[in-house]
């Protein structure tokens, strides 16, 4: 027996066939069940809420005593210790907020018996979003040798979020006078040093005398080109300076919390 084939149906038969199965289909009480409805108001009100704290400018940051006030309470400081301000720098780590650099002082005042230098991002709200290892510094680094100067906040590849801060350590005192670009990454809730750069170096044989030839001198410059870092210096230290106080050409890449070094200073020129 040859099996018999489907015969196409006629554009018109379709249609009446269509209607006379939903006339049916209402007669036995069925109805089309809705479509489900796939939105989710409030995980799309969320978003937008996020979009729109992205894109707002970051705020500028509060005078020194309020900003104190809220780093003692993001920090949990003890009551018999003082928090000093060194900078702020506002900035999105995505979300707004501060890069703060205080000293956290314990004992007298012009000179503290103990203190411990603390790095971190804070929300508005007094959140710690990320912070560094305290550095605990000696009474007299603390009183006379140390000083932090150019802060900057730094989004190296240009998607609005800050990748980056840099700022430039100062030791002056015992004869020597040394300046370093220090550039912090995140990494979670931690702040890291991603890279030391040493940017000047100088040691005199007497601390006093300041008509005496340095003994030892270098120097460094430093230019940022997106996640790169170029260190433009001599291929070697000068004869007698210690190996992590003079900087040599190098370009270093910032991956994440890390710099990696890619190359010579003249590699990306």
């Amino acid at each position: 027996m040859t099996p018999s084939r489907a015969r196409p149906m006629s554009p018109a038969a379709a249609v009446a066939a269509a209607s006379a199965w939903a006339v049916l289909l209402a007669a036995a009480g069925c109805r089309e069940r809705p479509a489900p409805d796939r939105t989710s108001p409030p995980a799309a009100a969320h978003d937008a809420a996020a979009a729109v704290a992205a894109a707002a400018p970051p705020p500028t940051c509060p005078a020194r005593d309020d900003l104190a006030r809220r780093l003692r309470a993001a920090w949990a400081v003890a009551p018999d210790e003082r928090v000093d301000v060194i900078a702020c720098a506002p900035g999105a780590f995505p979300e707004p907020g501060w890069f703060a650099m205080a000293w956290v002082d314990a004992g007298d005042p012009s000179y503290p018996d103990r203190s411990s230098l603390r790095r971190a991002l804070v929300s508005p709200d007094g959140r710690s979003i990320a912070e560094a290892p305290a550095q605990r510094v000696s009474p007299r680094e603390r009183a006379e040798e140390l000083d932090y100067d150019a802060v900057e906040v730094r989004d190296v590849d240009g998607d609005g979020d800050a990748d980056a801060i840099t700022y430039e350590e100062e030791i002056a005192g015992r004869g020597v006078e040394a300046t370093a670009l220090v550039v912090l990454a995140r990494d979670g809730a931690r702040l890291v040093e991603a890279l030391i750069v040493p940017l000047a170096y100088e040691e005199t044989d007497d601390a006093d005398d300041g008509d005496r030839a340095p003994r030892v001198a270098c120097s460094a410059s430093v230019t940022f080109d997106g996640r790169r870092i170029a260190v433009d210096a001599p291929e070697r230290p000068p004869a007698g300076a210690p190996p992590d106080r003079c900087a040599t050409a190098a370009v270093y890449e910032l991956r994440g919390a890390a710099a990696v070094r890619v190359g010579p200073a003249d590699a990306g020129r």
